[in-house]
């Protein structure tokens, strides 16, 4: 023990001269300890400074435009090969990552960057869904996605989705017996009937507090990580939270170096302070997750290592899914859910150049409009579709009142005039400035 303090306390002096100026740092809303970034400045003379974006996406396109100026960035298992293929995060030297060696056996070769040549762990998420056990009937609801999905009448209405697609498509898929991964259309369109379905009952769609929603009383269950649910039992002891038994998404949210990193020193610098046991502990004790650094559970409350929605019982561990790589099949097909007027299809769509998905909407108003989605505003590879229309318009071309200011944003609505020609006629045209890639598809079942 004394052996290993002390090569602690050398190698803190080791990195502090790594680096000098700042480490600029990219992450979600609430999702680092401002009192850490005082403590990496304190210890090393690198200022650190904190830049937040909502979503991976929104991530994307920063990188993608060349702007946020980030040395270190936060994101999702998902994105991570998808940051990777395009040239937008550093394949790591870890020579410069000593720390390395504190990621957990079990972390280390994850499907999504087997090597862990491009990310470094930074929490370990689970998504399932919370219940205030005081209002529903009998004080407890089933472990399963029924309870979600097709909830007691007691509880309609009175739902909270998080509004990410995927974490829905993989839940309902799922809830029916099936593989997330399944590439046969009619398994998409059963996920779609479920969402639909449920559609009714959910009083929202929304990723912005999940805590408060619950807490204060506005819905009764609520779609929800499980961090930001031992957050929730911290204010209202009467709630639950449920790890379905048909499977529940880990994801790994991880450290990634932006290709375009400015002080990529002190990039490497912070990226392995972060992989110190007692540094990544107070993430974990902060946002109440859990992390995939030996030696933390040291550093942990005590009342969070006991919490069984971040500490998972043992007869509970077959039901996590962590991340699974999808085939191109799988990949290119329609997803969706209703919300409001108009039926919305979730797409993710394959470039077949760079391998790259991206999620779009293409979605069917009450008009004679159909309303689409930006593929790119940006200049872009082609991307080979097929059962939709594509047209490629400008910006002067989409009309109100769906039309959305779209700079650095993806997934916007817009809505044009149906004149689209052939995809064919698309294939391996990359966009000019200006210009977005738009679909007409038969309806919201069609898959592609």
């Amino acid at each position: 023990m004394k052996r290993y303090l002390y090569g602690m306390a050398c190698l803190a002096v080791s990195t502090s001269v790594w680096a000098a100026g700042e480490v600029h740092i990219g992450n979600w809303p609430d999702y680092m300890p401002p009192s850490l970034l005082t403590q990496f400045e304190k210890e090393t003379g690198v200022k650190a400074i904190l830049d937040v974006y909502d979503s991976d996406a929104a991530l994307t396109q920063k990188l993608q435009a060349g702007s946020g100026g980030y040395d270190v960035a936060i994101t999702g298992d998902y994105y991570v090969p998808i940051l990777a293929r395009a040239g937008l995060i550093t394949k790591l030297d870890k020579s410069k990552l000593p720390n390395a060696a504190n990621v957990k056996p079990e972390f280390r070769h994850p499907a999504f960057d087997p090597n862990r040549d491009y990310a470094m762990p930074y929490m370990v998420v689970i998504t399932g869904f919370s219940y205030n056990s005081a209002r529903v009937p009998g004080g407890r609801l089933d472990d399963s996605w029924k309870s979600f999905f097709d909830p007691v009448p007691a509880v309609r209405g009175q739902i909270g989705d998080l509004d990410a697609e995927e974490e829905l498509y993989m839940a309902a898929s799922w809830y029916l017996g099936q593989d997330e991964c399944s590439e046969n259309p009619d398994d998409a369109k059963r996920v779609l009937a479920v969402l639909e379905q449920q559609k009714p009952f959910v009083k929202t769609y929304s990723d912005d507090g999940p805590i408060d929603r619950i807490v204060s009383g506005q819905v009764i269950v609520q779609h929800v990580w499980n961090g930001a649910a031992e957050r929730v039992e911290q204010q209202l002891p009467g709630a639950k939270f449920v790890i379905p038994k048909e499977g529940a998404r880990m994801l790994l949210d991880n450290l990634v170096i932006p290709a375009k990193a400015k002080n990529p020193t002190a990039a490497y610098q912070f990226v392995n302070w972060m992989m110190r046991p007692e540094i990544i502990a107070q993430v974990s004790n902060a946002y109440r997750y859990n992390n995939a650094i030996t030696g933390s559970e040291k550093y942990m409350d005590a009342a969070l290592l006991r919490d069984p929605s971040i500490n998972i019982p043992k007869d509970q561990v077959a039901r996590l899914r962590p991340y699974k790589t999808c085939s191109t099949a799988a990949l290119i097909r329609c997803r969706g859910n209703k919300r409001g007027s108009v039926d919305a299809v979730l797409c993710r769509a394959y470039s077949p150049r760079s391998s790259t998905p991206r999620l779009m909407r293409a979605a069917q108003s009450t008009s004679n409009v159909r309303s689409v989605a930006v593929s790119q505003v940006t200049p872009t590879k082609g991307l080979r579709w097929s059962n939709c229309s594509w047209r490629v318009v400008t910006l002067t071309q989409l009309r109100t009142p769906m039309k959305r200011a779209i700079s650095g944003k993806s997934a916007s609505m817009f809505s044009f005039p149906t004149t689209p020609i052939g995809s064919n006629e698309l294939e391996s045209k990359p966009l000019e400035k200006n210009h977005v890639r738009s679909a007409s598809c038969a309806s919201a079942a069609t898959s592609f």
